[in-house]
């Protein structure tokens, strides 16, 4: 199976799990929904590993990591005049991400 190519070719469950799974532990029995685990790992993007505590944890494989790095964030910046942008600390707080542009 083809690896997607950027994190919008992913549901925005299946993108908000694997950012999730890259920035901390996200427990293997934990609030991730059963299909999403499957649809990541059906794509070769998540697999099990153990944190530092050695608890089981989901963690995104180099493909995933990979598609995280590709993924340049559209968000709405704070200050109207400069439209968008991908950087998290000048967009406006607890906006979602833009739609990309097409």
């Amino acid at each position: 199976m083809s690896h997607p190519r950027f994190l919008t070719d992913l549901t925005r469950q299946q993108a908000r799990w694997l950012t999730a799974c890259a920035n901390g532990p996200v427990l293997i029995n934990g609030p991730i929904p059963a299909v999403t685990v499957a649809a990541l790992e059906r794509k070769g993007l998540i697999v099990e590993g153990r944190d530092r505590r050695a608890r089981p944890v989901w963690q995104p494989t180099p493909a995933g990591h990979e598609l995280l790095r590709a993924h340049e964030p559209r968000l709405l910046a704070a200050r109207s005049e400069h439209g968008y942008t991908s950087i998290p600390a000048k967009a406006m707080p607890g906006e979602p991400e833009a739609i990309p542009a097409q």
